[in-house]
Formats: structure tokens, sequence, C-alpha cells
């Protein structure tokens, strides 16, 4: 009698627990349909993912080219390493992390996303960098909108909470976060844009004489991430250095000085 009565107690305490979980995540969703701040909103999905386990996130768009690999990346909190590694290594090529994602109805964690048919070989070197800088597993899902391109999350780091509610949690915070940050302006909201918000701001501070360490300082963002956002300009308009990004971000009025 005892154990059938533990086991009703642990059931109990699953329900209470998965309730406590669904009240917080919609805490968050409302006050991130609230905000008018990109940088706020980054700060509201990373509250939840610091309790998760989760160091880093990015968000993928489609790159059916090697030049335009470095472009498809739209994040705010990437293990820079590990993504110049794969990037470097042809690894990233063909998408094989988002088309590990197509079709599935929710986070997919990456020791089940290389173990897929299809997808799994081309996903397991990526899979072995992380691990090299420390990430040991990660949660993936698409997101999927009928006027903007395909759109992967993938949520990564040390010691990362796999469990049903987590992902469940994840998914919907993921859903919301992209699109706040989509009406905010912060990524394209159609396929076909050029420069994201972030990326201008950058731009338009390189125009004025600003180094990335000033920019940051600026922006309120790291210098790293400055740095990122610049080489992803360079990289869509195909050119090398900063002053040719700049003048060719002017030209077609992306930026405005």
């Amino acid at each position: 009698m005892m154990g059938h009565g533990n086991e009703r107690d642990g059931m109990q305490d699953g329900a209470i627990a998965s309730r406590r979980l669904g009240t917080r995540i919609f805490d968050h969703i409302e006050r991130i349909q609230g905000m008018h701040n990109a940088d706020a909103v980054i700060a509201e999905l990373t509250h939840f993912l610091d309790e998760s386990g989760i160091d880093f996130f990015s968000f993928w768009q489609p790159a059916n080219t090697p030049a335009a690999l470095r472009n498809s990346v739209l994040t705010d909190r990437p293990h820079y390493e590990w993504m110049e590694t794969i990037f470097e290594r042809g690894q990233a090529e063909g998408n094989p992390v988002m088309n590990g994602t197509l079709g599935k109805n929710g986070p997919l964690s990456w020791t089940e996303m290389v173990r897929l048919p299809r997808h799994g070989g081309r996903l397991l070197p990526i899979v072995q960098a992380a691990q090299d800088f420390g990430i040991n597993e990660g949660l993936s899902f698409g997101i999927q909108h009928r006027t903007r391109p395909y759109i992967c999350a993938v949520f990564y780091g040390s010691r990362v909470d796999t469990s049903a509610d987590t992902r469940i949690a994840l998914h919907a915070l993921g859903l919301f976060t992209h699109e706040r940050l989509v009406q905010l302006g912060v990524w394209p909201q159609e396929a076909g844009a050029t420069l994201t918000q972030r990326e201008a701001d950058c731009l338009s501070w390189v125009a004025n004489g600003k180094t990335d360490w000033e920019i940051s300082e600026i922006l309120g963002i790291s210098e790293n991430t400055v740095h990122w956002y610049i080489e992803r300009a360079k990289a869509k308009f195909g050119v090398p250095t900063r002053v040719q990004v700049v003048v060719r971000a002017i030209h077609d009025r992306e930026i405005h000085i």
C-alpha cells in the first residue's frame, strides 16, 4: 500500500511541477509580447535558458551556397568558436541541422538527431565539434511561416535539460521570441530582406568611425557580437572590407548617414 501511495504522490508532484512550469512560460510569453526593445526580449528568453542549462542559442535561415552560410545565422548568443569551426570545415554546408528538423513537430535533442536515417551522418561531425568546446547536448526545432523563410532554432550547452516539459516550454518561448523580434524589425520579415536591424545599426556606427568596442558600448551588446554582425553584412554584400560594406549599404539605402 505504501508503494502505491508513493507512486501517486510522485505523479501528483510531477503534475504540480508541470503546471508551475506552464504558468512560468505564459508569464514569459506575456512579458515578451509587451516588450518594445529587442535586447529586453533576448534577456527574457535568456532568463529561462539559464534555468534550463542552455548556454547558447542560434536561429538559422536556409543557405544554399557556402558564401551564404555566414549570412544564415540570425542570433544573439552563439558559441562563436564552434560556429567558426564548422563553417571553416564545411560541415554546415547543406544545412544538416536545419534539414534534421524538417517535418518534425517539436524539439529534437542532438542525441536523437544524429540517429536520423537521412541526416544523422551529416550531423555527427557537427555534434562532435561542439563536444570539443564543452557543448554536450542541444535541442533544435523548425519555425515555419507562410511568407517568411524557414527558420531553425538551435539551443545548446554543457548541461541541457532535454525533458519533455523543457522541450514544450522551449518550443513555445522560441516561437514567441522569434515572432516578437520579427515584429520589432530585428530580423527580416520576408525572404529577400538584406540587412537585419542589428546589422544596419552596426554598419551605421562603422560609417561614423566607431570601433567594434565603441559600438558594443553604444548598443549594449558584446564586442564579439558586433564583429559577428559586421562580418555577416560583409558576406551578404560579397565584399572583404568594412569600408566596402558601408559603401554598399549606403548605396543600396540599407543605412543612412
